[in-house]
């Protein structure tokens, strides 16, 4: 499972809405459906596999959940306006996209309660990968909205 924090700074992703609209209107709609763009230092080449559960978070807020249909893609459709930075994408699976409940300090405290891991997810840096297990994948689907 990977933690994904997004961020204001993203031209895509400034307000709530924004992200809201990216996940459930734009995400399915790009070329290839799910392309979510991320920089070489965000995640390394081997770093997201494809089926890896995703938890994506807004200013600690978990606004959905998902599963990488990809691993890291060098990005070779290069646009005026898309920054140098972002080279790289993976997919996301446009079908298996659920909106999310809860915060990530309640994700963690649950983490630390079930001893699935031992860093601090909320003070990492980049996107935490937590071992993928049956306990994880449960712990996810507590975090879904009905």
């Amino acid at each position: 499972m990977r933690i994904v924090k997004l961020s204001e700074d993203d031209d895509e992703m400034r307000t709530p809405q924004m992200v809201q609209d990216f996940f459930e209107k734009a995400l399915p709609s790009k070329s290839p459906p799910g392309r979510f763009l991320i920089t070489k230092g965000r995640i390394s080449k081997t770093g997201i596999k494809r089926g890896e559960k995703l938890v994506l978070s807004y200013h600690g807020e978990i606004v959905y959940l998902g599963v990488a249909a990809s691993g890291r893609q060098l990005y070779a459709g290069k646009q005026l306006w898309l920054p140098l930075e972002y080279s790289y994408y993976f997919l996301i699976d446009t079908d298996r996209i659920y909106r999310g409940k809860g915060t990530l300090d309640d994700f963690e405290r649950e983490v630390f309660r079930l001893n699935l891991h031992s860093k601090h997810i909320i003070q990492s840096q980049g996107w935490p990968h937590l071992e993928d297990s049956q306990a994880i994948s449960e712990l996810g689907d507590q975090f879904k909205q009905n």
